[in-house]
């Protein structure tokens, strides 16, 4: 079925902060299915969240990227689905003052769902007006994409109502069907409840479980939810309704028949609340793990850099560098890979003091120069980032952009291009997503020597291919995702371990060095003995190379000696998930505090020695 002879379908939240397993459950899960059989268009509903957040304008604003970061993390594919931001379509507020003209405040009044939030919130008499006049905004966004199918919950069939009475009204008084009228298409699931058990989800009240929570968060919530205050020993029979972990296993637990076996246990006795908080934890750390991998890949900065002259450079995933004059606006552009099969993912790139700009792809390797008015294209250098036997062409960019920081196979390099040298005679550094192990390759920056003849069967541009010990993406390991980093000749590279590594991940730090007069890159050293789950921070004031990871799960701060690759700095930082480092580089401070950037914030630590 094309699209434009599927059934519309509309749909969307309001930004007022990130979603929840009760959002997951409640819409997103649907989505996800109904995007594949519905032409289906995702409202981001920030004109709407104002009519009640209109004293927090930046919590409104900021939540829009959060909340479209959680539809792309579910699966929400913004080539099968739509995704709009409401304020961006002036259409809708247009049409909605257009049909306030034909309902009445007393109708509005009367609408059971807007009387209900009006209680909720405590307005009284005090109702904003744009929040009473939900539900014709609400209407003329069905209306303005002629949506026939809208997912809600039971507690939204009123607004749909109302929205098929102006349907009606329009079509009358036009004289024909103008408009569709929407049939209300009901989730199976009902409102989940927060882990209090007394209303909705909330974050701001402390009792909601978000998409973007970690393993020890959820561990957390789950310990806190609403059972049987009589069910005081396991012995005791225990109420199954309205208690909310057999609500939150009802939604989420695959195995129907096992929770139905667990209901009739749980009622007669003999069964405790702890087991059934392990197996619900579990369930839904299963989960929201992927989901959350996924947004905290998504949410990591736009590619781009700040060139000497001001100018914002920035690449596109689809391969194309441009330059942004902040102060004129003007922007000049250049297609580096007119491949649509060759994708320029997530890498970020440097740029060096002649203006070069290093790009790496999953096919080839690029130098383009920046002049201060345009974009020359220096240099190309095919190279099999992916590995032997992988297909050569794309199968998603976001797919294969989540495929890489999972450290899958034929997923090609995942690193930033790391410049040894000057630019004219030294190399820049990639590592590529080979197995059984990832290879370090190093390309000449400016055009290779006249003498130099090359490696057999690559590009005269590749100036040195090592493969690297510590790197496996096989077993449990996750690939060579993080850049190295260099001091002279030297580089400093250790194995990813993901955005989630377990208790004790695959350790691996090794150094490497270019030898610009025998042209080959060699293995200085190399050690099993630590996790850096973050790219490698050298000091040449210490001659350490620093970077966090994890061992026994506590989370721990590393120094290497540069010169051996022995541990010299080993600091317990705790399990808490403030200590998670993701991918991220160490700041050095001149008194020797060492800053870094986790998944909840940023940690100062200060060496003793």
């Amino acid at each position: 079925m094309s699209s434009s002879s599927r059934p519309i379908i509309l749909t969307g939240d309001r930004t007022t902060g990130p979603l929840h397993i009760g959002h997951y459950v409640g819409s997103l899960r649907s989505r996800i299915e109904l995007q594949h059989t519905h032409q289906q268009y995702v409202l981001l509903a920030d004109a709407q969240a104002l009519t009640d957040n209109a004293h927090d304008v930046d919590k409104v604003r900021s939540n829009v990227i959060e909340v479209a970061l959680d539809y792309l993390a579910v699966g929400i594919d913004p080539e099968l689905s739509a995704i709009c931001v409401q304020s961006a379509l002036p259409a809708l507020a247009e049409l909605s003052m257009l049909y306030l003209t034909f309902v009445s405040v007393a109708r509005l009044e009367r609408n059971p769902t807007i009387k209900e939030e009006i209680s909720a919130r405590g307005f009284g008499r005090d109702i904003p007006a744009g929040f009473l006049c939900y539900p014709a905004a609400q209407a003329a966004d069905i209306t303005a994409f002629k949506a026939t199918v809208v997912p809600v919950g039971e507690d939204q069939i009123p607004m749909i109502e109302k929205t098929n009475e102006l349907v009606r009204r329009l079509n009358r008084l036009i004289g024909h069907r103008l408009l569709p009228e929407a049939t209300a298409l009901i989730s199976p699931v009902g409102r989940l409840p927060g882990v209090d058990g007394k209303a909705k989800m909330s974050k701001s009240q402390g009792t909601a479980i978000l998409l973007s929570s970690t393993d020890q968060e959820i561990e957390t919530a789950v310990q806190r939810i609403y059972t049987d205050p009589n069910h005081l020993r396991v012995s005791d029979p225990g109420r199954v309704d309205g208690n909310v972990e057999f609500t939150y296993l009802d939604a989420f637990d695959t195995d129907k028949e096992e929770v139905e076996n667990l209901k009739a246990h749980y009622a007669r006795g003999g069964l405790g609340d702890s087991f059934l908080k392990r197996r619900l934890s579990d369930i839904l750390k299963a989960t929201i793990g992927p989901i959350r991998e996924r947004r905290a890949l998504l949410s990591r900065d736009p590619d781009t850099i700040v060139a000497f002259d001001g100018t914002i450079i920035f690449l596109t995933r689809s391969g194309t560098v441009g330059a942004l004059d902040p102060m004129s606006g003007s922007i000049a552009t250049l297609p580096v890979t007119p491949d649509s099969g060759d994708v320029a993912y997530h890498n970020s790139f440097p740029l060096d003091e002649d203006g070069g700009i290093y790009l790496a792809s999953q096919k080839m390797m690029s130098r383009v120069d920046w002049n201060g008015t345009g974009f020359v294209l220096r240099w190309q250098a095919p190279i099999d980032f992916r590995g032997p036997g992988c297909p050569q062409r794309t199968t998603g960019r976001l797919r294969e952009a989540i495929a890489v920081a999972r450290g899958k196979l034929c997923t090609g390099s995942g690193t930033t291009p790391t410049l040894l040298g000057s630019p004219n005679d030294g190399v820049v550094v990639v590592v590529d997503g080979w197995s059984p192990q990832n290879r370090m390759i190093a390309f000449w920056r400016g055009r290779p020597p006249a003498d130099w003849r090359g490696l057999p069967g690559y590009d005269r541009q590749v100036a040195g291919i090592l493969p690297l010990p510590r790197s496996s993406p096989d077993g449990a390991g996750f690939t060579m995702e993080n850049s190295p980093s260099a001091w002279g000749d030297g580089l400093a590279s250790a194995q990813w371990n993901g955005f989630s590594p377990p208790c004790t991940p695959v350790p691996g730090v090794q150094k490497t060095v270019w030898d610009p007069v025998r042209r080959t890159l060699s293995l200085a050293w190399e050690t099993g003995a630590v996790n850096m789950n973050g790219v490698t921070t050298v000091s040449a004031g210490s001659a350490l190379v620093y970077g966090s990871g994890r061992r026994d799960c506590v989370y721990r701060y590393y120094g290497l000696d540069w010169a051996t690759g022995a541990t010299k700095l080993d600091i317990p930082m705790g399990n808490d998930p403030r200590y998670l480092d993701q991918g991220n580089q160490s700041t050095l401070a001149a008194d020797r505090s060492i800053l870094f950037g986790t998944a909840k914030g940023l940690v100062r630590i200060r060496p003793s020695q």
